[in-house]
């Protein structure tokens, strides 16, 4: 899970907040136990903003884990003394059932793991999908060799295809095996 201060620091770095006060929807679309979109309150907080109910129903969570989204919903509650709006919560597997809504930008930290690491159910239903968005070129690549390729690299490809607006933006933590 990303520590808050490291998602302030993507939401300073990326002047996320001036452009989700301008009105711009954003997500996270793993968004775990919703750092991000504590990070963007908190910021904007801290810059003199009043984080409305206009302003909470821009941001969006995507998240596989239904008890992340609990401890998220009770967690905002807690430290802003108000509901997050449920309706701006995902409940699904953003690679096998994307809910497949656009948003402005997408900000997060992807799972960082290796094929090999993922549960053997859950690689077996992630196979067509790693060779769907050009990852690797068919099952045989996936038993041979290819299978150190991140699930990050997954997530983010299926995400800025079916979660980005055209012209959007996407900022991420990514591993640094992506680059290499």
């Amino acid at each position: 899970m990303t520590p808050l201060r490291w998602a302030k620091w993507l939401v300073r770095e990326t002047g996320l907040v001036s452009k989700w006060a301008k009105g711009a929807t954003i997500c996270d679309p793993t968004a775990g136990r919703g750092v991000f979109v504590h990070a963007l309150v908190a910021t904007g907080n801290e810059d003199g903003l009043d984080v409305d109910d206009k302003m909470l129903s821009h941001l969006f969570l995507i998240e596989r884990e239904a008890a992340f989204l609990r401890e998220f919903h009770k967690s905002f509650l807690f430290k802003y003394s108000r509901a997050f709006p449920k309706q701006n919560t995902i409940c699904t597997d953003v690679v096998l059932a994307n809910p497949r809504r656009s948003f402005d930008f997408l900000a997060g930290n992807p799972p960082w793991a290796n094929f090999n690491d993922l549960p053997s159910v859950y690689r077996e239903r992630l196979k067509a999908a790693f060779i769907a968005n050009g990852l690797v070129e068919d099952n045989q690549s996936l038993l041979l060799g290819c299978a150190r390729v991140d699930f990050s690299a997954l997530v983010l490809a299926v995400v800025m295809k079916e979660n980005l607006e055209i012209h959007g933006e996407g900022v991420f933590f990514v591993p640094l095996s992506l680059f290499q």
